[in-house]
């Protein structure tokens, strides 16, 4: 209760000195883990935050790398219209063994929002059979 009212007068501080409601998506994780190694398929999760009530995710990209730039793309979701943000399932997406990659999540929002997480969010994958 105490956290909700300190959210509503935030939000309400913010609102009055002209700043707006801010949104952000961090808590990347494959397979429920923070920057597992030695995994052989993934599923990703983030968590989306924002100061503003009933703000929903409403679509997502997530992007796939060999670099920590992000600049040797070995997969991308393109953009995705749904809510969902746990145990996200990769459609086509072929992980080559003993691997680092990097990924990051975009979303859109209900009320015209848009977010990037900035974590550096990797993986490494096992060694397959």
């Amino acid at each position: 209760m105490i956290n909700r009212k300190l959210t509503l007068v935030l939000a309400a501080a913010l609102t009055a000195l002209g700043i707006s409601a801010t949104t952000s998506v961090g808590d990347l994780r494959v397979n429920t883990l923070k920057n597992p190694s030695g995994i052989e398929n993934a599923s990703f999760s983030w968590k989306l935050v924002d100061t503003e009530r009933g703000v929903k995710q409403t679509a997502y990209t997530i992007p796939v790398s060999r670099d920590a730039a992000g600049g040797d793309v070995a997969w991308t979701s393109g953009t995705i219209e749904s809510d969902a943000s746990v145990n996200v399932i990769p459609t086509g997406m072929a992980l080559q063994p003993g691997t680092r990659y990097y990924w990051s999540v975009s979303v859109k929002t209900n009320l015209g929002g848009e977010a990037t997480s900035t974590e550096k969010a990797s993986f490494i994958t096992g060694l397959m059979d």
